[in-house]
Formats: C-alpha cells, structure tokens, sequence
C-alpha cells in the first residue's frame, strides 16, 4: 500500500520551531507505516506535488494549519483515501466558538464561553492554534473574532 504523508511545516519551511515539531510528526508516521511494509510518499510542496502524490497514493494524511488544513484535506481526498478527519470536521473543530458550543450542547465538559458580566477569563482567537493571541482579561472579549 502507498501512503502520502504530507507536514505542511517541512515542505514550506516554516520557523525551525514549528519545523522541528512537524519534522518530528512526520520521522514518527513514516516510520509506524514503513514498518507495516506501507511505501511512503512525502510531496515536496503543497501545491501541484500534493495532488501529484495523492494521486499516486491509496490513502494519506495531511497534516497543516488550521487555516488551510480542510482545504488541503479535500484536494487530497479527491484523489486518495483520507486517513484523517474529513474536511467538515476540520472546518467545525477549527473554529472555537462552534466546537465549544457543539461539546456543550451533547453534554460533552468543554471551558464555557464568557458573554457578559465582569469576570477574569482568557480570551482567544476564535480561530487559529496554539497559544498565539491569547491573554487574561477582565470581562469578555469585546472584539470581532475574539472569544
């Protein structure tokens, strides 16, 4: 079986951090699926390489940004088998304010969302990973976009 693994962080060349990170990702899946005698495919970039390497692959995993991960996912998708997430999925969890609300609404824990009143509280980006924009706050986000 040929599988594509394609670390949007590696083949862009993103900050050696966050390079680091995705190098790591990448040695690791290559190596469990090699050693269940998968063939591996890794693009050199997330343009035309991906879908040329999706379309040579049986299945794959993209591994990216929030902001370009479901797009990604789907152009990979319309070639191969996906082993990841679907693109929906990836749009909803993507999105804070709409994963929370969806956790809460099936009884799932999830940190409630501040509206009003004062109260100490961290605010975020609605959308975006990691800790980047975060801080503490007195009361809610008052700002677009902010949660």
């Amino acid at each position: 079986m040929k599988v594509m693994l394609a670390e949007y962080a590696t083949c862009t060349g993103l900050g050696e951090a966050i390079r680091a990170e995705g190098a790591a990702m990448l040695k690791t899946l290559k190596a469990c699926f090699e050693r269940t005698g998968c063939r591996v495919l890794v693009p050199g970039d997330f343009g035309a390489d991906l879908t040329r390497a999706a379309k040579a692959s049986d299945c794959g995993i993209v591994i990216a940004p929030d902001d370009r991960l479901a797009d990604d996912t789907a152009r990979m998708e319309a070639a191969c088998i996906n082993l990841g997430s679907p693109p929906a999925a990836i749009r909803l969890c993507a999105d804070k304010a709409q994963a929370t609300e969806l956790l809460l609404h099936n009884g799932l824990p999830a940190p409630r969302i501040v509206r009003e009143g004062p109260a100490r509280c961290v605010v975020k980006p609605r959308l975006g990973c990691g800790a980047e924009g975060a801080f503490v706050a007195e009361g809610p986000a008052a700002e677009e976009g902010l949660i």
